[in-house]
């Protein structure tokens, strides 16, 4: 936690890379010295405060011995006091590593604990917070309401914050579960004699309110990262007691932490006369009278003044210290200053020191920006190992094979060159080991390891490492028992699995028992040690430690899971029925937990039993298997709905094998679920056996929703079931039910669902039934085409409905499957569904989602600030949409984050436009409010995209949309925000001809079919000139895409290093063989600009020869619009054609001396609903000149209409092949 606050936190390869100055572990000492001097030398604050938030990327290279010296003569001569606290915590650090634990477990009886920390309080938490609008709401200790309160998962009640706090930082996060999407209020009085003008210094993990005496004295809603000092709150204490509120928001993948320190006017510590963990029930302002005063000396504050002081060295070191006491900050606002200086040096009115182009090239997200910044660097210093090896581990960072070789080469070079570099031995060692050689990593380490590389401590860890993944257990843990002696934290885990491996348990707890000790905070070390003791026969020992850590941390999932399984060993199944029952209030999600607790108690509530199917060899025995590999016996799901809308689902599949080809398909299922918001129980997996037997053996695993380097983080979870053991002739079950488990119904008063009763083979038995309360009156449904059954209020055993409740079920048999096609239209155009609402129309639906959104659409003085200047001298409402639009879509990324009620709802504008990221909903929020801003009327709007099919207009329903857009009305004009390469008037393919509800500001609606573009606005147009007069073709290629063929050039070839690579791949695909010679492109950021790019590439089979002939095609290459559109000879659906367009294409041939063309081709013309094709021939002095234009005039053709247009596909295709024969 320590290093979090001094430094972001960064893997070691990027802390060994980050100083550009040491040469051996000497060198290293001397640098470090010279750093240190460095920050006593600067008088400006902030610059002290980067480079002593700097040396801490060094301590790897540098004995804690000689830190601690070090450290210990330089403090008493530092001048800034948040320097100084940054220097005594890294002291106490160092004093630790050494064995040195006098400052005691929270380091607060040490130096660090004379710097004003604020560590008592009484806590109350967690409340709900989903997606921070637990933060935005005003909960009950801010009114002054006495607890319990009504929490996150039950009821909370004020309690003393554990003393989880380390060197002044409190780990709430360890004293509440669960500690995610969670609100938390910490309070406590702080008394003092007199009256005192004093600063609170913040910083935090999550969103921060701040109150004194019911005051609000500090707020941040951003989350910057906990570091030590971020923020400076000015604030009056009075004589006696100050009562202070904190209220602590974190949001999905965030744990409210947080530090404070209380200092007076000139920041030195401020030690109150008495500091009491109270709540004093003191209500808080509504609404603050007089905005926060925020100090201007805390370090955000420190680093931005000094980032944006001009453009100078001392400006990266300022930039560099924002982006590590911002670094939560997507919106990365230190990258206008890098952008400044990364200019001045390519102009040369700028020189950095080797240390500062590593520091610039940090503040760059994009590979071949920081690729680009190490080569020029090297350029200017080419013999600064630091440059050398930073290049090195750069080009690991992408993805071409080739600067990976060229990776290891410059390593090589390194060590070569600088024998002493240990950073490039590491470097050399990694190569190696990342491309899958253990014992050759080990050899580059080995071979190097003298005495005095081996004293740093980065380096025997390294060669820990490699020693473990060579299998050389022995040794490695030798070595850790040196590291150990050396370094104190690096490899106690380690050595206590050894102890354990050993025999030696009492070494073992004695070495849990002492990092218990010393950090209160951690989870781990109470259940090791639990275990130990259980180990040991001592299992009321155990149980006690568990219980004493669940008196901490109520609710800790792991402790409670624990004591469950020390419970159920010691025969107490009550006990642990109660303990189940409490963890899966905390994990709804946890499998286990439900089926051991299933287990115990088979009492559980059945609702489901009646509506299941359980004759289902009979059923088999009525159905015959056709020509499929399985059979769908049965597919039914039951909904109850309770009566604040949250609802529970049973499902039952059943699968007859019929095949042995049918067996993946029928022993796998897949079920989704909203991670937090519902639960999935598995309720039966059985496998009905040929032979009359029964199995339920089966497999289950669980993903989530985010997935690494993607654009998509939502709640989005899944399960995955599969049967064992099956063949041919078995029947596989699965019953399993998803729940909603949220304390409240953030969908607020709206029930909605859509079922799809379909699929590819039939169906015997289907069934969709909701229950739900009398007192809601009607749902509104659109039953099924098929045929089918309407029940109502009735179950199938005639068993009575429960108390207050009716029923709707639609029963179908036989229902027939669908015949699919490739590139064939949505889902519901193509399969049958239910679909059901408590909605009649879509004004109710509108008005229901614009009251759930209006509260978002905020414009702050920054928005306003923006569009502004982006609007600045503009008149028309077309320029000041192109001007806002292009703003929006390029430089807020598309980044979903669809958790709870933002599956619905947008994020605030304002953090959208701060994060510089968001998902449709946000950006089509956030163009509205700008554009609105601006003076020009927008509507939000919502979409069905084509992949889902068109829908009925009744009834009326949220669940048919999965966009969102914006509509300017005095320019007719749909914007997509998401779509950061398209123009204005380049609406994305997949809202083309989409279903979609305009809602107006008050939730008035309009259903509308969005605009399809003519052909001619996406053209596409090629001038081509080959050369064939000297061997091999030489081409020339002039490429204007527009429209949707813009779009695509945009996106393939963003990335500038990668531009040529693409782009060769691209010609290569139709021409085959093209090598790239050069190419030259318009600028692909102007979004309301075609794409123009000119091309010189040779090869690529322009010319064809055989022994026979020798011919020319008109386009260069076959071109076969019959395989790619109207492939098969007939169609069951309908074809989906993603957009209408033109192809435009002037070929002119430059023959050889030796050649010329015989008789040309006649002219076609072929006219058609469904497009156009023209061809001409001409001959010139050396040339012969095809032009050749085409043109898909449709987005869709029916079934019915098929055979015509793939005839004109045909005929289209035979004349684009026409040859031009050579003589």
């Amino acid at each position: 936690m320590l290093w979090g606050l001094l430094t972001a936190s960064i893997p070691l390869f990027c802390a060994l890379a980050t100083p550009a100055f040491a040469q051996s572990s000497q060198a290293t000492t001397r640098e470090y010295d010279t750093l240190l001097a460095d920050v006593l030398a600067r008088k400006d604050g902030a610059a002290a405060l980067a480079r002593a938030r700097m040396l801490p990327r060094l301590e790897e290279h540098v004995p804690f011995a000689h830190q601690r010296a070090a450290l210990e003569a330089a403090i008493p001569k530092v001048v800034h006091p948040l320097v100084k606290v940054q220097l005594e915590l890294q002291l106490e650090h160092a004093k630790r590593e050494l064995g040195d634990w006098s400052g005691g477990p929270q380091g607060m009886a040490g130096a660090a604990g004379n710097h004003g920390c604020l560590t008592d309080f009484t806590m109350v938490g967690p409340f709900a917070n989903d997606s921070n609008e637990g933060f935005f709401s005003t909960l009950p200790p801010e009114t002054g309401e006495s607890g319990p309160y009504q929490g996150k998962v039950n009821d909370v009640n004020w309690r003393p914050l554990p003393d989880y706090n380390n060197f002044c930082v409190l780990n709430v996060d360890s004293a509440i579960y669960p500690k995610e999407q969670a609100v938390v209020f910490l309070a406590n009085q702080v008394e003092v004699k007199k009256k005192r003008e004093a600063n609170l210094l913040v910083g935090a993990s999550g969103s921060y309110k701040i109150w004194l005496d019911g005051v609000l004295v500090g707020e941040r809603e951003e989350n910057t990262g906990l570091l030590i000092d971020n923020d400076a709150w000015k604030v009056s204490l009075k004589p006696g007691e100050n009562n202070l509120l904190i209220k602590l928001a974190a949001g999905q993948s965030e744990t409210p932490d947080i530090v404070v320190r209380l200092v007076d006017k000139d920041f030195k510590p401020l030690t109150p006369a008495k500091v009491s963990a109270t709540w004093a029930g003191t209500p808080t302002e509504a609404k603050p009278k007089v905005a926060p005063a925020f100090g201007e000396k805390g370090s955000l504050a420190m680093a931005k003044r000094l980032a944006t002081s001009g453009v100078t060295a001392e400006a990266v070191w300022g930039a560099w210290l924002w982006s590590r006491v911002d670094l939560r900050n997507a919106a990365t606002p230190w990258r206008d200053v890098a952008d400044k200086i990364d200019k001045a040096i390519d102009e040369g009115t700028l020189k950095l020191e080797p240390k500062e182009h590593i520091l610039l090239a940090e503040l760059f997200e994009e590979h071949w920006k920081r690729v680009e910044i190490f080569q020029r660097a090297n350029k200017l210093h080419p013999n600064d190992p630091w440059l050398i090896y930073n290049l090195a581990e750069e080009y690991r960072n992408g993805m071409n094979e080739r600067r990976q070789l060229e990776r290891r080469e410059l390593l090589e070079q390194l060590v070569d060159k600088h024998p002493d570099f240990t950073p490039g031995i590491i470097g050399l060692s990694g190569w190696w080991r990342d491309k899958g050689f253990p014992h050759r990593a080990l050899a580059v380490i080995a071979e190097n390891a003298t005495p005095e590389r081996l004293a740093i401590p980065a380096y025997r860890r390294f060669y820990i490492m490699r020693l473990d993944a060579a299998g050389m257990e022995r040794e490695a843990r030798a070595q850790r028992e040196i590291l150990g002696k050396e370094v104190q934290s690096d490899v106690v885990w380690r050595q206590i699995q050894d102890a354990i491996t050993t025999g030696d348990r009492e070494r073992a707890l004695k070495l849990v028992r002492t990092q218990k000790e010393r950090t209160p905070w951690s989870s781990h070390w109470p259940l090791k040690e639990a275990e130990l003791l259980r180990a040991e026969g001592k299992m009321d020992e155990a149980l006690a430690v568990i219980d004493a850590r669940l008196i901490g941390t109520p609710g800790d999932g792991s402790a409670l899971r624990k004591k469950v399984e020390f419970l159920l060993a010691q025969g107490k199944t009550e006990d642990a029925i109660e303990t189940l029952e409490l963890a899966r209030i905390y994990k709804p999600q946890d499998q286990e937990l439900t089926e051991q607790l299933a287990h115990l108690r088979p009492d559980a509530d059945r609702f489901h039993d009646v509506w299941m199917v359980d004759d289902l060899r009979e059923l088999s025995k009525k159905t015959n298997a056709g020509p499929f590999h399985t059979s769908t016996l049965v597919d039914q799901s039951i909904v109850r709905v309770a009566p604040n809308g949250l609802s529970q689902e049973v499902r039952q599949v059943v699968e007859r094998v019929n095949t042995s080809e049918g067996i993946d398909d029928a022993r796998t299922t897949r079920v989704s679920y909203t991670v937090g918001d519902e639960s999935v129980d598995i309720l039966r997996v059985r496998i009905y056996k040929a032979d009359g037997t029964i199995s339920e053996d089966y497999d289950m695993w669980r993903s989530d929703g985010s997935r690494k380097g993607s654009t998509t983080y939502n709640d989005n979870g899944s399960v995955t079931l599969r049967a064992n053991n099956v063949e041919p002739g078995d029947i596989v079950e699965f019953r399993y039910q998803v729940s909603q488990v949220a304390n409240r119904n953030f969908r607020g008063d709206y029930f909605g669902d859509i079922e799809y009763v379909q699929g590819t083979e039939p169906i015997a038995f289907a069934r969709y039934t909701v229950l739900y309360p009398k007192k809601w009156g009607e749902l509104y449904f659109r039953p099924p085409a098929v045929s089918h059954q309407r029940i109502d209020d009735k179950t199938p055993t005639e068993d009575p409905l429960q108390d207050g409740y009716k029923s709707t079920s639609f029963e179908m048999r036989d229902v027939p499957y669908v015949k699919t096609d490739p590139d064939q239209p949505g889902y519901t155009d193509v399969y049958d569904y239910i679909l059901v609402s408590n909605k009649k129309t879509y004004n109710e639906v509108g008005q229901w989602w614009w009251n759930l959104v209006k509260e978002q659409l905020i414009v702050d003085e920054n928005i306003s600030a923006t569009v502004k200047k982006l609007t600045k001298g503009l008149k028309t409402d077309d320029d000041k949409v192109r001007a806002i639009h292009n703003y929006v879509v390029q430089n807020t990324r598309y980044l979903h984050v669809g958790l709870g009620i933002h599956g619905w709802k947008p994020y605030r504008t304002t953090t959208c436009f701060r994060n510089r990221y968001g998902d449709c909903k946000d950006k089509a929020a956030l163009l509205k409010v700008m554009l609105e801003e601006a003076g020009v009327k927008t509507n939000l709007v919502l979409v069905r995209t084509r992949r889902l099919g068109s829908v009925e207009d009744f009834p009326a329903s949220m669940h048919i949309f999965n966009h969102a857009i914006a509509y300017v009305p005095s320019l007719d004009l749909y914007l997509d925000g998401t779509a950061e390469y398209n123009g204005t008037r380049e609406l994305t393919t997949m809202d083309q001809g989409a279903q979609a509800l305009v809602v107006e500001d008050g939730g008035t609606t309009r259903w509308v079919t969005l605009p399809v573009d003519e052909s001619s606005v996406n053209l596409m147009e090629r001038e081509m000139t080959v050369d064939l007069t000297s061997g091999e073709p030489v081409t020339t290629l002039k490429i204007t895409a527009r429209g949707a063929n813009a779009v695509y050039y945009r996106s393939t070839l963003e990335d500038p290093e990668r531009r040529d690579e693409v782009l060769e791949k691209q010609l290569a695909s139709d021409f085959p063989g093209a090598k790239l010679i050069k190419a030259t492109y318009s600028d692909m950021t102007r979004l309301e600009r075609p794409v123009e790019i000119t091309v010189t590439f040779k090869g690529g089979r322009l010319l064809r020869e055989s022994d026979t002939r020798r011919y020319l095609y008109p386009l260069g290459e076959r071109k076969d619009l019959l395989g790619a559109y109207a492939e098969q000879a007939k169609r069951n659906q309908d074809l989906s054609i993603r957009v209408p367009f033109t192809s435009k294409t002037t070929m002119r041939y430059r023959l050889p001396i030796d050649s010329k063309a015989g008789k040309l081709p006649a002219a076609r013309n072929l006219k058609s609903k469904f497009g156009t094709l023209d061809i001409e021939y001409r001959r010139e002095k050396d040339a012969i000149v095809a032009e050749v234009r085409y043109s898909i005039d449709v987005q869709r053709v029916s079934a019915s209409e098929y055979p015509e247009f793939r005839k004109f596909m045909s005929e289209a295709t035979s004349a684009l092949n026409e040859t031009i024969e050579l003589e």
